[in-house]
């Protein structure tokens, strides 16, 4: 609105009659629509919000970051004297929503709407969505009985429910042998998508996701780490073991790609998200001697800078207007810093000064 009086302003000094003022605003308000990922009148403001948590010296706190601005989200004292992560995040009708937990010797897993924490029963939350006002949350699990063994469970709000694992063998005395795990979740058409793990019952791991209640396992996968449901397929993120290395990959369906990682280094997809008909997935390579933070399009893989000496994880991932968002940590020599990455510009996120802390997911909308 000021451009536009000062326009005006300038016109009348220069003795513009009515319709060459008229021209000129047309021709300002062109220039502005010709300028994609301005603000104001020359396009939307975008706002990155990223998840995590802090350590303030003596346990981990929850939080999300607004652009560079952190807010700190609650934990009830008496049920988490060790703290809470924030583990994924939406956001919603102009509303954050982030999925965690609070610790207390046993996890116990919630989500934040704002700064308003809603308990829920399981482990942790590990993902979280939200669709026409509902909270989806894919929950790590709790123990089971009689069996004692961790199941995964999905939330709609605080409506938890069971998904199925693999059954240990019968007399099995292994506590671990029938653990499956959520971790990752999508909503599509009204179904539920999650994706995680399960133990084989022998010790070995599979990884799966399910379509609501229905389990399918992916053969050579040992677990999933992110879901993203497009145009009726399913993506998963994750990796698997070659023998040698772990090899980081996603997964169409029950399909592999592998994801390059630098030869004969292990590496993770640990994000996923599907734009345009293209994969982006988020992760880490080891180079040997660190850890290098990077993403993938499709199969090309970009590196992510850290500080050059002492590595860094992706660990979630957004795409908009095709410019690629990663989230996670780099090591400074002392301690982990939280960080989103635009592109490949980083930009550091605040914590307490002087501890740890980590950027673990990330979504950038139009506000």
């Amino acid at each position: 609105m000021n451009k536009h009086l000062n326009d005006r302003k300038a016109a009348r000094a220069r003795g513009l009659g009515a319709s060459a003022l008229a021209c000129a605003l047309f021709m300002t308000l062109l220039a502005g629509c010709a300028q994609p990922g301005g603000s104001g009148p020359t396009g939307p403001t975008l706002g990155v919000f990223t998840s995590g948590y802090y350590n303030n010296g003596s346990m981990d706190l929850p939080c999300y970051w607004k652009g560079t601005t952190r807010v700190d989200l609650p934990i009830d004292p008496a049920v988490a004297p060790f703290g809470g992560h924030a583990n994924a995040i939406a956001v919603s009708g102009g509303t954050v929503y982030t999925a965690g937990y609070q610790e207390g010797g046993d996890e116990a897993a919630c989500y934040w709407a704002g700064t308003t924490r809603i308990d829920m029963g399981g482990s942790k939350a590990n993902a979280i969505r939200v669709v026409d006002g509902t909270v989806y949350t894919a929950i790590e699990g709790d123990w089971y009985t009689p069996s004692f063994y961790y199941g995964a469970k999905y939330g709609t709000g605080t409506t938890l429910t069971a998904l199925p694992g693999i059954d240990p063998p019968a007399g099995s005395t292994n506590l671990y042998a029938g653990d499956f795990f959520a971790y990752g979740i999508d909503v599509a058409g009204g179904i539920v998508y999650t994706s995680g793990y399960c133990r084989d019952g022998t010790g070995g791991f599979v990884a799966c996701y399910w379509t609501g209640t229905t389990r399918t396992d992916i053969p050579e996968g040992d677990s999933t780490t992110a879901i993203s449901v497009s145009g009726g397929q399913v993506y998963t993120s994750g990796s698997y073991w070659s023998g040698t290395t772990e090899i980081p990959c996603y997964w169409t369906g029950t399909v592999v790609t592998d994801l390059p990682s630098g030869g004969a280094h292990n590496g993770i997809a640990q994000a996923i998200e599907v734009a345009g008909g293209t994969v982006y997935t988020a992760g880490y390579c080891t180079n040997g001697s660190r850890d290098i933070p990077c993403y993938w399009t499709g199969t090309v893989r970009t590196d992510l800078p850290d500080d050059g000496t002492h590595g860094a994880r992706a660990q979630g991932i957004a795409v908009l207007g095709g410019v690629v968002y990663t989230a996670g940590y780099y090591n400074d020599g002392s301690n982990d810093i939280p960080c989103y990455w635009k592109g490949a510009t980083r930009v550091e996120l605040p914590r307490d000064g002087i501890n740890n802390a980590y950027a673990t997911g990330i979504v950038v909308v139009e506000e």
